[in-house]
């Protein structure tokens, strides 16, 4: 057995903490007492078995505790939302997952733990992380990281560095990568041209101005929103069920080859025409704030959110939405005429329509609506 030793400092008046392995451990909680653990296992029939053991411990004032654990072959430990300052797991070799998010950590070094596979330190004040090369799951997001190299973790499978301060990430050795969160960070580029087995991407509140993701042919939820967009190819994304590229300044989307398609939000582009005929699973269209004159909703039958308010649109059939249950197309020209015209369309529903800012608003007739069961909000 290989014998663990950690260490962390704590704020907190009640810590909980999670180990698991194989033998024995103590904890020290630095308050003058300690725990013993005579076995991490959940029985003696369990030789051989990983066990698991949940520890919490109070102190009796508010000062400041080092808290350290001795066992053998501590493989799991979970110290999250413990207001932990200091966290040293380096003379642990046998750990292979850490969960620590949601503490005061400023640092944190993994460089050592050679069998580390997992590691969540999200929401911490971290301004450096060192990992190790094994990892296949690292999740730091919510700190003040500055820069994350990465390029050792070829094995890495899932990596979410959302809400730092990144303005560069390489991944090109990343080649397994499945999983990227990286949104709301400072990023003014992104190549994934080496992440072919990408299925999910979040690149969302960055400064892209380019993305290429044609050799993603696996991906399934893309999420590029609110960056610097002109152009955006997804003919090859034929898997892609969710795709949010709204608050960009694309004049032109064509999402004909995307007929999986479940989840298409694009408003606050310059968008002057969108067909959406070859998406039949689409059940949530936003495409508001844009340039749309009109707008062919007829072959998306499993539509139930419809939201296309601030455009151009003269005219809107929904007869073929048997599903709709929520409709926003304020602020368009649609006439009085044009409304009911809508109104005569729509299916029996407990659905909400917010028709303000419409040229017909005033004078338009509801009660058609409202005799189907709809819930109007004209102003």
């Amino acid at each position: 057995m290989n014998v663990s030793e950690i260490t962390m400092t704590t704020l907190s008046g009640e810590v909980k903490i999670e180990l698991s392995g194989f033998g024995t451990a103590t904890i020290n909680w630095g308050d003058g007492s300690e725990i013993f653990l005579h076995n991490l296992k959940s029985s003696d029939e369990d030789e051989g078995k990983i066990g698991s053991k949940k520890i919490d411990h109070k102190y009796s004032d508010a000062s400041a505790h080092t808290i350290t654990i001795i066992g053998e072959s501590i493989i799991m430990l979970a110290c999250s939302e413990n207001q932990l300052t200091e966290l040293d797991v380096s003379n642990n070799t046998s750990l292979m997952i850490l969960f620590c998010y949601k503490n005061q950590l400023t640092a944190l070094d993994v460089s050592k733990n050679d069998m580390l596979i997992l590691l969540n330190c999200d929401q911490n004040h971290l301004t450096a992380l060192d990992v190790n090369s094994q990892l296949k799951q690292l999740s730091c997001g919510g700190n003040q990281l500055t820069a994350l190299d990465v390029s050792n973790n070829t094995a890495l499978a899932d990596l979410n560095c959302a809400e730092n301060q990144l303005t560069s990430l390489d991944i090109s050795q990343n080649t397994t990568l499945k999983k990227l969160k990286c949104q709301f960070n400072k990023l003014t580029e992104l190549d994934v041209s080496k992440n072919t087995t990408l299925i999910e991407l979040n690149c969302g509140d960055n400064q892209i101005t380019e993305l290429d993701v044609r050799r993603q042919t696996a991906l399934k939820r893309l999420y590029c929103w609110k960056n610097q967009l002109t152009a955006l190819d997804v003919s090859q994304n034929i898997e892609l069920k969710i795709l949010d590229c709204s608050e960009n300044e694309l004049t032109a989307l064509d999402v004909s080859q995307n007929t999986a398609l479940k989840v298409l939000v694009c408003f606050r582009n310059q968008l002057t025409k969108l067909n959406i005929s070859n998406n039949p699973a689409l059940r949530i269209l936003r495409c508001g704030s844009n340039k749309l004159s009109v707008l062919e909703a007829s072959k998306n039958t499993a539509l139930e959110t419809l939201r296309c308010k601030t455009n151009q649109l003269t005219a809107l059939d929904v007869s073929n939405n048997t599903a709709l249950k929520d409709l926003v197309c304020i602020e368009n020209q649609l006439t009085a005429d044009a409304l009911n015209a809508l109104f005569a369309t729509m299916p029996v529903s407990d659905g909400e329509l917010l028709v303000y800012g419409n040229p017909g608003t005033d004078d338009c007739d509801t009660s058609i609506a409202e005799e189907k069961g709809w819930k109007i909000t004209k102003e």
